[in-house]
């Protein structure tokens, strides 16, 4: 059991939830952030410059035909970049990587510590589930069978 509960540190302390958790994943969220950020403020141009189009084409060519010229410009733009997306997509399909090695072990080591496991499991699952059922105020709380 103690194997199991290594597996269990190991992980939430690689997914960040434990402190001390390593700094690459500190700066991975921070670039995450700084990346959305960064698109928000593209979309905003890119609605502005819209809007300069439209306000530009709108004495040339009309109230009607000032809107279809923009949409018929960024479906120009759109179609390209979804058929290099699609094309990204499909190789990737194709190249489809192993699990790494560690994920590999660690997956099989998993599989192996609830095989060998199985009745100290269902016996920690049925406790929790009462002792959750009783903070609750479920039947169990009320004094219910």
């Amino acid at each position: 059991m103690d194997a199991a509960i290594a597996l269990a540190l190991t992980l939430l302390r690689e997914a960040g939830v434990i402190p001390g958790a390593p700094q690459a994943a500190r700066r991975t969220a921070a670039v995450l952030l700084a990346c959305g950020f960064g698109a928000l403020l593209v979309a905003a141009a890119a609605g502005l410059a819209v809007s300069a189009g439209w306000l530009a084409l709108l004495p040339l060519v009309g109230a009607a035909w000032a809107p279809l010229i923009l949409a018929g410009g960024l479906l120009a733009l759109a179609v390209p970049l979804f058929v290099f997306v699609q094309r990204r997509l499909a190789v990737e399909e194709r190249q489809a990587p192993a699990l790494l090695p560690a994920a590999e072990a660690l997956a099989h080591e998993a599989g192996r510590l609830v095989a060998a496991h199985k009745g100290s499991l269902l016996l920690a699952a049925l406790v929790a589930g009462l002792l959750t059922e009783q903070e609750a105020g479920g039947p169990a709380a009320r004094g219910l069978p």
